[in-house]
């Protein structure tokens, strides 16, 4: 799928080649296990993409996160570099764990 950046997000489907916006398109699918599919569907030919793979930690992380973000929002300094630290961890757990998940259940790299 052929990402092109806008003021909003279109992409081009790899299957019949309509271009269209991403939008608040994406469903999830529940997988079983605690793991959720977040995708979106061309709605040409209804091909369907993968954005990204959570389970439980990872969402309770991403929750996690989002209040530390307003939390930033309301320090400065030491208070709000230590914040953002704590933010780049989470994330960077998260995308381990994302790209660990899309292996498990893709294959691949």
């Amino acid at each position: 799928c052929l990402f092109v950046w806008r003021a909003f997000m279109k992409v081009k489907c790899e299957a019949c080649n309509e271009i269209f916006e991403m939008g608040s398109n994406y469903k999830t699918q529940n997988l079983g296990k605690g793991i959720i599919r977040t995708y979106f569907e061309c709605p040409g030919c209804h091909k369907e993409y993968t954005g990204y793979y959570t389970n439980e930690k990872i969402r309770y992380n991403q929750e996690k996160i989002r209040r530390l973000a307003e939390k930033a929002k309301k320090r400065t300094g030491e208070k709000a570099l230590k914040i953002n630290d704590e933010i780049e961890q989470l994330t960077k757990t998260n995308k381990e764990q994302m790209s660990k998940i899309r292996k498990e259940l893709e294959g691949g790299e």
